[in-house]
């Protein structure tokens, strides 16, 4: 008679490879994916995070290019005028080749410094489409702002390991302004001598600044086509603080450049919020220099020659 123990040793091992492992333990492998996923990632020093960082840099880097070709995205038909095709590749190739950048070097830099640049250039683009439109060019602001805020709130650009003192932040803030100055004033002017500045409001605030320099008062003529205080329409005391700079030239050259310096000079007190918030000195002039060069600013204050609204924004923000 054969031994009892290897006949139930063999009916065991039969019954293990008919029957096979309970249900819950077959899906093992399958629950601990997303475990391995997280262990590969931390492994090439990536976060779950990081991958929807470069799957948005490619999302912005097609829009940027669908702009390039004439796509209108202030429009509610731009997915009309969208090359299907063209964006899927180069959404496509823009988060693959960041991402083995990433894996290359070890480090997330590559992802959250293109995500810092492709906004921007969008952001530009899209306030370019509707530069007219205030509520559309605030919304675009909160999002570079938001996206600035992610990037440095864990210093994920590593701007901590720049050294950039508060000095060289202003002497870089300084030197900005003053070429801002210069170029939008001189932009100004030119239009201003082809005879392109309309008598509204060029033509109104020519003739104030001239009665303010001579009596003392806001009056104009063109306004309401009689001697009225322009102030009556528009309270404005702000531009008293720009007459000794007309006195001391006397002419509508001088209201364009000093236009131009009031909207430039915002990124001194901007540069200050941003510092009260705990930003670096890096990250403080990085996002001062954002509003300068934020594509409203100079194209409002160049083609609206002169105009109450672009020295708001110095009230409100010294």
């Amino acid at each position: 008679m054969k031994n009892p123990d290897l006949l139930f040793k063999n009916k065991k091992t039969k019954t293990d490879s008919k029957v096979g492992l309970p249900a819950k333990r077959r899906l093992d492998p399958l629950f601990c994916l997303p475990e391995k996923g997280k262990s590969l990632l931390t492994k090439q020093n990536m976060t779950v995070g990081y991958l929807l960082v470069l799957v948005f840099d490619g999302f912005l880097a097609a829009s940027i290019s669908s702009v390039m070709l004439g796509t209108h995205f202030s429009l509610l038909s731009f997915t009309e005028s969208i090359y299907l095709p063209l964006y899927i590749a180069v959404f496509a190739c823009t988060s693959l080749l960041l991402a083995g950048l990433s894996l290359l070097i070890k480090s997330m830099q590559p992802g959250h410094w293109s995500l810092l640049l492709l906004s921007i250039i969008f952001a530009g683009q899209m306030s370019a489409q509707k530069t007219n439109n205030l509520n559309f060019c605030i919304a675009i602001g909160i999002v570079v702002f938001i996206i600035m805020r992610y990037l440095t709130v864990e210093d994920r650009l590593q701007l901590s390991t720049i050294r950039f003192s508060w000095k060289a932040s202003t002497i870089c803030l300084s030197v900005t302004v003053l070429v801002f100055t210069g170029l939008i004033g001189a932009a100004c002017i030119a239009r201003y001598t082809d005879f392109g500045g309309a008598t509204f409001d060029v033509g109104i605030f020519t003739q104030m600044f001239e009665f303010m320099r001579t009596t003392g008062l806001p009056d104009t003529t063109v306004e309401r086509y009689e001697l009225t205080s322009h102030f009556s329409v528009h309270f404005s005391p702000f531009f008293y603080l720009l007459l000794p700079g007309y006195a001391i030239w006397p002419h509508p050259s001088s209201l364009f450049i000093m236009q131009a310096a009031a909207v430039a000079l915002c990124a001194f007190p901007i540069r200050r919020i941003c510092k009260n918030l705990g930003l670096s000195a890096f990250a403080s002039t990085g996002i001062a220099l954002i509003w300068i060069f934020f594509r409203p600013m100079p194209t409002v204050v160049s083609t609206i020659s002169m105009k109450t609204n672009s020295c708001r924004c110095a009230c409100c923000a010294w």
